[in-house]
């Protein structure tokens, strides 16, 4: 329809796609440290149930709530910045994509009325934009998905190479 303003159109697309792979770190970085902080916590609550008697005859119930809960918030803070990095990823992509569908729309607005191109083309050039964007952001979704479960899957290989110890 319109070369020009599609590869207007579709640069847009990668240069959404790039932020997304330097938030997608840190979006397994935050993913780690809750995995960790999880374990830790699981592995305080595995000690207490085991150990409450002593806890209570030294009377450090106290203390073993207050560790809790700071693991508590410390999982809280840890998810909010994974959640967080997965909403940046998505609105950057969000942005350009959207800035270029403007970008397009403008130009192509232009051409329109200098009568370089017809309205329908436009319009046609827009839809086939806005249906090759949606896809990409339900990719988005999905690489954002990978790295949050990325350290369990890491977690997991530990496990499965580890020798066995009795036939």
């Amino acid at each position: 329809i319109s070369p020009h303003l599609a590869l207007i159109g579709f640069v847009a697309l990668p240069l959404g796609m790039l932020p997304a792979h330097w938030i997608g770190r840190r979006i397994t970085h935050a993913a780690r440290l809750r995995r960790t902080s999880t374990v830790t916590l699981h592995d305080s609550f595995l000690q207490v149930a085991s150990g409450i008697r002593s806890i209570k005859v030294n009377q450090g119930e106290q203390r073993v709530l207050d560790g809790a809960r700071s693991l508590g918030e410390e999982i809280y803070g840890l998810t909010v910045e994974q959640a967080k990095s997965q909403s940046l990823a998505r609105l950057l992509l969000d942005l350009v994509s959207g800035l270029g569908l403007v970008v397009v729309l403008m130009v192509g607005g232009g051409n329109v009325s200098a009568g370089v191109l017809d309205w329908q083309s436009l319009l046609a050039l827009l839809i086939a934009m806005m249906a090759v964007y949606s896809p990409a952001l339900s990719l988005i979704k999905v690489v954002s998905d990978i790295h949050t479960v990325i350290p369990s899957i890491e977690r997991l290989d530990q496990i499965l190479d580890e020798t066995i110890e009795v036939d």
